[in-house]
C-alpha cells in the first residue's frame, strides 16, 4: 500500500515535470517560428578594406568600402536606416568573410519604431601585427516586424 502511494506520487512528479518541459519547448517553437514568419526584408552590402602601407578612402554609396588602412589605423562608414513600415521594426545586423577580423563597432540589433531613422556606424581597425592584404565580405540587414505587447502604432 505504501509503495503503491510512493509509486503514485512519483507519476505525479513525472507528469507535471513533463508538462513543464512540454510547454518550454513549445514556447521556443512558437517564437522562433514567429521570428521566422516576421521578416520584413534583408539588405546584402559588399564590404572591403585592405591593410597597407599607405592610406586612402573610397566614396562609395552602393557598399561598405573602407579604402586602405594602415596597421594601427581605422576607417569609418556610416549607413542611415528609416523605416517605412506601419509598424516598429527590429534590425539586425551581421557580417561574413574575413572583414569579420576587422570590423567593429556598429549597434547589431536595435528596434525602428515607425517613421524613425537611425544613423548606424561601421568601422574597421587594422592592429598594429595586422597582415597586409583585402578583406572582404559582406554586411547583412534583416529588417523584422517587432512583435512585443503594446505595439499599438
Amino acid at each position: 500500500m505504501i509503495k503503491q502511494r510512493a509509486r503514485k506520487e512519483r507519476s505525479k512528479i513525472l507528469a507535471v515535470v513533463l508538462i513543464f518541459i512540454l510547454t518550454v519547448l513549445i514556447g521556443i517553437l512558437a517564437r522562433e517560428l514567429a521570428s521566422a514568419f516576421s521578416l520584413l526584408e534583408t539588405k546584402e552590402f559588399y564590404a572591403k578594406a585592405v591593410v597597407s602601407e599607405t592610406s586612402g578612402f573610397d566614396l562609395n554609396s552602393s557598399a561598405l568600402i573602407f579604402g586602405e588602412v594602415k596597421p594601427g589605423g581605422s576607417a569609418s562608414r556610416e549607413i542611415f536606416f528609416e523605416n517605412k513600415y506601419d509598424k516598429s521594426v527590429r534590425v539586425r545586423i551581421y557580417s561574413t568573410g574575413n572583414i569579420n577580423e576587422l570590423l567593429s563597432g556598429f549597434d547589431n540589433n536595435f528596434i525602428l519604431r515607425r517613421n524613425e531613422t537611425k544613423k548606424v556606424g561601421f568601422s574597421v581597425y587594422a592592429s598594429e601585427n595586422a597582415e597586409h592584404g583585402l578583406y572582404t565580405g559582406k554586411v547583412f540587414i534583416e529588417v523584422r516586424r517587432h512583435w512585443f505587447l503594446g505595439n499599438a502604432e
